[in-house]
């Protein structure tokens, strides 16, 4: 049994006297709650197959950072919480352990206020259950390239799926965009989700899909995902309410100027080719 999964073990037996860990995600989430409930303010780091950490203050998140997702790029962009939920996503889904907390100083890219443990549990659960959505036909880490085949003769692209589309190289995956892109990992994934149901990218990671119902249907009707526990923070709509995302967690319009939609005709291969060589 790996050092992680016997640390859960541990945590959950302390906040649960007689109960054994549900899952990692379950001890992970425990600790917090417990962190909270007692106000306290530093550092709960985690290490193993990503290190990171979620910081405190007066018992709320005000940031969190992961190895393997992109933190904030810059003033305003993307939004704080957005990357804190994102971050956090990670750290609860992999198999990374907390270790003890500590007593820090809270980064500066931090909320002011933050927001509660109970809201930010909440919003991890809500994403984990619209990747496990569609999880059999992409993941985070799945392989993807472009796909020639097109079922129509003409389709209209955002200008955020175009600058997916001419970044997507060999190996590429909705992680190593989301890094190249400064976009949260969850969001990414479900970008290049909507790429294969318009057949513009396809999985080299799953068997091939013929037929344009070869992709199974999804809840996720346009991705106008359901409104998130977190309000009052970060995204309005679908996350972390009350920040510079509307509607959905995953806005076509995080580029600018991506409210001007282009038409992709079915010779797309060839400009894209062309575009990502420039865009190298």
């Amino acid at each position: 049994m790996s050092p992680a999964t016997l640390a859960a073990g541990r945590i959950a037996a302390a906040v649960r006297p007689g109960r054994a860990a549900d899952s990692h995600a379950d001890a992970v989430a425990a600790r917090l709650r417990r962190l909270a409930a007692a106000g306290r303010t530093g550092m709960l780091p985690f290490s193993g197959q990503s290190d990171g950490a979620i910081y405190l203050n007066g018992g709320r998140v005000v940031f969190a950072e992961s190895a393997r997702t992109p933190g904030p790029a810059g003033s305003g962009t993307p939004p704080i919480a957005e990357p804190i939920a994102d971050a956090t996503l990670d750290l609860l889904s992999g198999p990374s352990g907390p270790s003890r907390f500590r007593s820090t100083r809270i980064p500066a890219a931090g909320l002011a206020d933050g927001f509660s443990v109970e809201s930010l549990l909440a919003e991890v659960a809500r994403r984990q259950n619209v990747l496990e959505q569609f999880a059999g036909v992409v993941r985070a880490d799945t392989t993807v390239v472009r796909d020639p085949r097109m079922a129509a003769e003409r389709i209209q692209v955002s200008a955020l799926q175009w600058a997916l589309l001419i970044r997507v190289r060999d190996g590429a995956t909705a992680r190593a965009l989301a890094w190249e892109l400064r976009r949260s990992v969850f969001g990414m994934t479900i970008d290049v989700y909507r790429l294969l149901r318009l057949r513009l990218l396809a999985a080299v990671d799953y068997p091939a899909r013929t037929g344009p119902a070869a992709l199974p249907g999804s809840t996720l009707s346009g991705l106008a995902l359901p409104g998130s526990a977190l309000s009052g923070s970060a995204l309005s709509g679908s996350a972390l309410s009350g920040s510079a995302l509307s509607g959905s967690a995953l806005p076509e319009s995080a580029l600018p100027g991506s409210a001007v939609r282009g038409v992709l005709p079915v010779s797309f291969t060839r400009a894209v080719t062309g575009r990502a060589a420039d865009a190298r």
